[in-house]
């Protein structure tokens, strides 16, 4: 793929990757999500691969390429985040350099710098030092593969353009490879499922207009997209339908107002990328707002004003718009995805279409610099070649190179851990209720509760309607003894997710230390309607009978307890304790030493 003189370019990017991401490879950790991709796998057992091809669902997503390659990394370095850092760092060099060969063969104006700018540019952090978007860096490598492929099989070679006509045959046998390749891409994330578009975008731009030639070729590789497409969204319509409710609810209108918005959101941070963060503010849409309108219409104008002015300009500065806009539509909200509930943008959503912007701007500066470029002087070359307009522009390249490295280098040190990653997203997003709720889960776990407690009253100041907040922060209360306040959060958590069996029982934990034994008795007893076998309220009903004086009842519920859980150790303590009341010592002492036991091995219930 690389000629010899190509080789050490290619080297040269892959180096300069992994010098940018060094923070990442060496100190990056496991950060939100990752353990639903990397550990989850390894939960599967023995049967995980057939698992990942065969049965969609079984994991978050159908992406089996991606969930494979987590699979051999497992046994390669089991949950040691330093060699899927490695890894994600080396499939991005691999995509730099696969696209420098790419915008070569297109003849796309500057393409090492562009791919070096790739390469570097912190905007892509998110994809390369988050382990979760392995899909993001491994569907790229197959994509650029499958592009590569299909050029060859068109027959545009390095000049960028076909043979002259005739056209050739076509050359079949590339034309299997790029589809296999497309295959492994959709099986590493389906947003890629926007090549065959953007093949023929390519030839609209190389050619000025398209034929049925053009398109037949490519039917399997959209009717692939379709049906893994199709997979993914009935998938993510099951994350949306239990967690997202109505944050990814919207009116056509609105997701009109999102995916304006988002689009100059976007190219805007590639071209200025500062205040990178984890998290975005999530806009306020509001279709009566006039104002809001500006930014799909300035959008739709641009792209108006480059198809009139085709001809002067020429199409690449339409195509690299369209190709722009066309790979980010998955992700500019005319669909739901999950992550809306936190904000309509994220740096990984552009992984791939800020190649388009970057072949624009690239484009745009060459006819910049050809209007002003002076001419040869006649007195030959200046002393110093550093003076001369090629020495100028070399070092300006390598200016920028510098820049972006270092930004990259800054960016990718917030992914050492969940907590810094968290911290740093709200240095630049204090508002973001995300970070705030996750910190706030963290303190529990630790078992610090003031400290949780204090992150989750910060969350619910930006999220009012996230009844896990309110079930967290009751938790966090209840250990703190602030019981009346623990109530209150428990009650407002359950009215935001009635049938969430966890926070009834926190709830009628509560309510039995208040001293309200009646309303909680009728809340455990509403949870065995909805799950007949839970085993906490059928241990809490147990100990109100005991304590009312009805050893028999209690038994009846122990019992029903430790048939659900027979390590249960005070369902057996207190079963003992019922059983002494009916003067039934022997089985009493059998339910009192396994308790024992139980203890001794550390079961605390």
């Amino acid at each position: 793929m690389f000629s010899n003189g190509k080789a050490p370019k290619a080297v040269l990017l892959l180096a300069l990757v992994m010098i940018a991401y060094l923070p990442a490879v060496l100190k990056g950790g496991m950060v939100w999500d990752d353990d639903a991709h990397v550990a989850a796998v390894e939960e599967l057992g023995d049967s995980a691969l057939r698992r990942i091809w065969l049965e969609p669902g079984s994991l978050n997503q159908y992406y089996p390429v991606t969930y494979s390659s987590f699979w051999l990394e497992n046994r390669l370095w089991k949950l040691k985040p330093s060699g899927y850092h490695a890894a994600n760092a080396l499939l991005h060099g691999a995509n730099s350099a696969l696209l420098w060969t790419a915008l070569s063969r297109l003849a796309v104006p500057y393409p090492f710098f562009i791919a070096a700018v790739f390469a570097l540019h912190p905007v892509n952090v998110e994809s390369v030092a988050w382990i979760s978007e392995r899909k993001n860096v491994l569907s790229g490598f197959f994509y650029l593969l499958s592009l590569l492929a299909y050029l060859r099989f068109l027959g545009l070679g390095s000049s960028g353009s076909r043979p002259p006509a005739p056209a050739p045959p076509r050359q079949w046998t590339f034309y299997f490879p790029a589809l296999f390749f497309f295959l492994c891409a959709l099986g590493s994330k389906t947003v890629v499922c926007t090549l065959p578009a953007a093949v023929l975008l390519i030839l609209y731009w190389k050619n000025g207009g398209l034929a049925w030639r053009d398109a037949v070729p490519l039917l399997p590789f959209f009717a692939a997209g379709a049906v893994l497409g199709a997979i993914t969204a009935r998938l993510e319509r099951g994350h949306i339908v239990k967690y997202c409710e109505a944050d990814c609810d919207f009116s056509f209108p609105e997701r009109f107002l999102i995916a304006g918005r988002a689009l100059w959101f976007y190219f805007g941070k590639i071209l200025y990328p500062a205040n990178l963060t984890f998290t975005y503010p999530r806009w306020e849409i509001d279709p009566a707002d006039w104002r809001q309108y500006l930014f799909p219409l300035a959008a739709l104008a641009v792209m108006g004003a480059l198809w009139l002015a085709r001809k002067a300009l020429g199409r690449g500065p339409l195509a690299g718009v369209l190709y722009f806009s066309g790979t980010l539509f998955p992700a500019l909200g005319f669909v739901s995805y999950f992550p809306m509930r936190y904000s309509f943008v994220a740096d990984h959503f552009q992984y791939l279409a800020g190649i388009g912007a970057l072949a624009l701007i690239a484009s745009l500066l060459k006819t910049v610099l050809d209007r002003f470029e002076p001419s040869a002087s006649p007195s030959g070359p200046p002393a110093n070649p550093l003076f001369s307009a090629s020495g100028k522009k070399r070092l300006a390249a390598a200016l920028t190179l510098v820049l972006l490295g270092s930004l990259t280098w800054n960016q990718s040190s917030a992914y050492e851990s969940e907590e810094s990653l968290y911290l740093d997203t709200l240095a630049k997003n204090p508002r973001s209720w995300m970070p705030l709720y996750n910190l706030g889960i963290a303190r529990l776990r630790e078992g610090n509760p003031v400290s949780a407690e204090a992150y989750f009253r910060e969350a619910l100041q930006h999220k009012k309607d996230f009844g896990d907040i309110y079930a967290n922060f009751g938790v966090a209360l209840h250990q703190l003894g602030k019981m009346e306040e623990a109530e209150r959060n428990f009650r407002e958590a359950l009215r935001l997710k009635p049938r969430a069996v966890p926070i009834a029982v926190n709830l009628g934990t509560v309510l039995l230390t208040r001293g309200k034994t009646e309303e909680a008795r009728e809340r455990f007893e509403k949870i065995l309607q909805q799950e007949p076998g839970q085993t906490d309220a059928l241990l809490h009903l147990g100990n109100i009978h005991l304590d009312r004086g009805d050893p028999a009842r209690a038994v009846e519920y122990y019992g029903m307890a430790l048939r659900q859980n027979p390590a249960l150790a005070e369902a057996h303590r207190n079963m003992g304790t019922a059983l002494t009341r009916l003067n039934r010592p022997q089985e009493s002492a059998f339910h009192m030493q396994t308790a024992q036991n139980l203890a001794s091995l550390g079961v605390a219930r």
